[in-house]
């Protein structure tokens, strides 16, 4: 069975320091990932310096992390999970599992402390089905089903297996409360009945929290998806405040996080555009040092491959994804970058890390825009990792090659999370709505990228007309269009698009009906134009039939339409020029076959049913 991909790097204190020692690169578990299909929230995730310092408001974070289960003091609209730190390599925090009732307000049954990981998204915790192993040792803790009034188990649970490269998960699958700081919901999780390997044997971890999105899970329903549905959070965003100093932990932020103000620079918001990562739109360029004109973005590539006569073969480049991840101890490289990397950044004194380069990354900020990009650059203070057994530093970079069904990327983990306040915010439904401002022969190859093939269901064309023929060949070649989507179209007569109507009329992949409605004028004047509603036949899905080449008719109409485009751009156009434009174009469009359903006011309602069956 599949299990989500993440970098849990669960290493004991002795396991770091041999590995520090001996190899002078630290050591990765990396786990394996499922299959994914596309995530369609609006996300974003956020990166601002925090305040400087290790100590970082010490009184108001006091108060954040005195209790568990507490709002943020003075706060009504955050909440706060206190984090501890398990041998530099992994943190942990409380989570609330199941109902008591009994003698107050509700309160969890249990509270185990969990790894809270943006890299999967299953929920598993241990339960009193683990009766053996490392669950069963002091100091750890199991959720008790009969102890909660709200546990809820079909008769015959489905069971689950996960094998990560350091240990193994199994049990069996439950619904209850689950509770992180204040705010709880109803969410599927899985019961811990087995539990073995390094990774559990060496910390005390009672469970892992996927934070990740639907895509990435292997059995249960992520929380943050169950919060979000039962409106359990105020701000549909949660947030990591680190300490530079990991004996001190940090906190989890439930809710509004940025009102705390815990940063001191602006944050930096980045769309997330990985399908079910929290990963930022393509890296664009990737430098060590700031002064440095050596783009090594290339490296981030497998080699390309050579022909037979021994040149290298033209291929498009794909995109590379910067990715933050709560369950990754350090930054990540793939082998051929990290080699060159290792070229200029190597094991140092602490003391003289102002030798050694910046890691600088430029980055997309916005999904409609590939021009919009933005720096990140992380200096040597910040990867440089100190050994725990001397003033001596190696580089907290480790060489990790992408799985094949991955693009490639590099990974911000905790050591970069350390130094940057970071949040990560959700949509609050599947679907949630993006605007995207551009021009229209972007519109395809930015929902390809973000959505892939089959995705559109509804396509709806208002802008100008003489475009929408060529819109719409773009959505059919890049397989856009799913089985049955429609295709709205405005204004098709006036000022009118001859060539997208002849596509949809004639191309037997389109079952279309034109409506005429009436519309206001200059003046009120009452004048007609036409709504195209197409609806895409399943039969020719696979591939768009090519469309049969317009009579010369329609290109004499289309030079009509566009001078009368251009006439109006100057304002000396009256509704009576438009109206008779309108019956002039609906004149040559009939001696082509093509023609409206006239819809006037008492007849908009049929007109509304008859688009309802053929969207049907």
């Amino acid at each position: 069975m599949a299990v989500p991909w993440t970098l849990l790097t669960m290493l004991s204190l002795l396991e770091l320091g041999n590995a520090l020692k001996s190899t002078t690169r630290p050591v990765v578990l990396p786990l394996q990932r499922p299959q994914r299909h596309v995530e369609r929230h609006g996300i974003t995730m956020a990166s601002g310096s925090r305040v400087a310092g290790t100590i970082c408001s010490s009184r108001q974070m006091r108060d954040l992390a005195s209790r568990e289960f507490s709002l943020a003091a003075g706060q009504s609209d955050v909440g706060v999970v206190h984090l501890k730190d398990l041998s530099s390599t992994e943190y942990v925090g409380v989570l609330g599992v199941g109902s008591n009732c009994s003698g107050g307000p509700c309160r969890p049954a249990a509270e185990l402390y969990v790894v809270y990981d943006t890299g999967s998204a299953d929920l598993w915790v241990a339960s009193d089905l683990c009766t053996a192993g490392p669950c069963t040792r002091d100091g750890r803790h199991r959720f008790n089903r009969s102890t909660s009034s709200t546990f809820q188990q079909d008769q015959h649970p489905d069971e689950f297996q996960t094998d990560y490269a350091s240990g193994r998960l199994a049990g069996v699958l439950g619904r209850d409360q689950v509770w992180v700081g204040p705010y709880a919901a109803q969410s599927a999780l899985g019961l811990i009945s087995e539990e073995s390997g390094s990774a559990f044997s060496w910390m005390p971890i009672d469970g892992i929290v996927g934070l990740g999105f639907e895509a990435l899970s292997v059995k249960t329903k992520p929380l943050m998806d169950s919060l979000l549905q039962e409106n359990a959070l105020p701000l549909s965003e949660f947030a990591f405040f680190l300490y530079k100093d990991v004996s001190k932990g940090g906190v989890m932020i439930w809710g509004n996080a940025q009102q705390l103000q815990l940063h001191q620079e602006p944050l930096q918001w980045f769309p997330v555009a990985q399908d079910g990562l929290y990963a930022t739109q393509s890296i664009r360029c990737f430098r060590l040092g700031r002064n440095s004109t050596n783009d090594l973005l290339h490296l981030l590539f497998p080699p390309k491959k050579r022909r037979e006569d021994g040149s290298r073969a033209v291929e498009e480049m794909p995109s590379a994804h910067l990715l933050m991840d709560s369950g990754t101890t350090f930054f990540t490289a793939p082998p051929r970058l990290f080699n060159e990397i290792s070229r200029f950044i190597w094991p140092s004194s602490c003391h003289h890390l102002q030798r050694f380069p910046e890691l600088v990354f430029t980055v997309g900020t916005d999904l409609t825009n590939h021009s919009a990009l933005a720096e990140l650059v992380i200096p040597p203070e910040v990867y440089m990792v100190r050994s725990p057994f001397d003033h001596s530093c190696v580089p907290g970079i480790m060489n990790l090659a992408a799985s094949p069904e991955d693009p490639p990327m590099m990974i911000l983990g905790e050591v970069f999370m350390r130094h940057r306040f970071s949040i990560y915010r959700r949509g609050r439904v599947q679907g949630d709505s993006w605007v995207w401002i551009g021009n229209s022969s972007d519109m395809a190859h930015y929902v390809h990228e973000r959505f892939g093939k089959d995705s559109v269901a509804l396509l709806f064309m208002d802008h100008r007309g003489s475009l929408f023929h060529d819109d719409l060949r773009d959505f059919e070649e890049m397989g856009l269009l799913k089985d049955g989507a429609m295709v709205v179209a405005d204004n098709v007569l006036k000022p009118g698009a001859p060539y997208f109507l002849w596509r949809v009329t004639q191309s037997p992949a389109f079952e279309t009906q034109l409506l005429a409605v009436p519309e206001f004028g200059l003046g009120h004047q009452v004048l007609q134009d036409w709504v195209a509603m197409s609806r895409r036949t399943s039969a020719h899905s696979e591939r768009p039939p090519p469309p049969a080449p317009p009579p010369t008719q329609v290109a004499a109409l289309a030079r009509r339409c566009d001078a009368l485009r251009r006439r109006s751009l100057t304002g000396r156009l009256a509704s009576e020029d438009w109206a008779e434009h309108a019956t002039e174009m609906e004149k040559r469009l009939s001696e082509l076959g093509i023609s409206a359903t006239l819809v006037d006011d008492g007849e908009t309602t049929k007109g509304a049913a008859a688009a309802g069956r053929l969207a049907g």
